[in-house]
């Protein structure tokens, strides 16, 4: 699953983020079309099924590695 984010900087010079997933058109941003609570949610499922996506394939490269791995693993 992909997760397209997009970074806006604010007249007052704050910053919006929104984001939307693959194959989905809503744009999701904070207090718009998704409760706070969930936005923590969705990543943690995200990060969770690329995870499982590197273990499931043999990333051969130490490029390709590093995409998914932190420094502790």
């Amino acid at each position: 699953m992909k997760v397209y984010f997009t970074v806006m900087e604010t007249a007052d010079n704050g910053v919006d983020v929104e984001f939307n997933f693959e194959n989905e058109s809503l744009k999701h941003r904070e207090g718009n079309t998704m409760r706070t609570a969930k936005y923590e949610a969705w990543i943690d499922f995200v990060l969770e099924k690329k995870l499982n996506i590197k273990t499931a394939l043999h990333l051969g490269s130490e490029f390709e590695y590093t995409r998914f791995v932190d420094a502790q693993g």
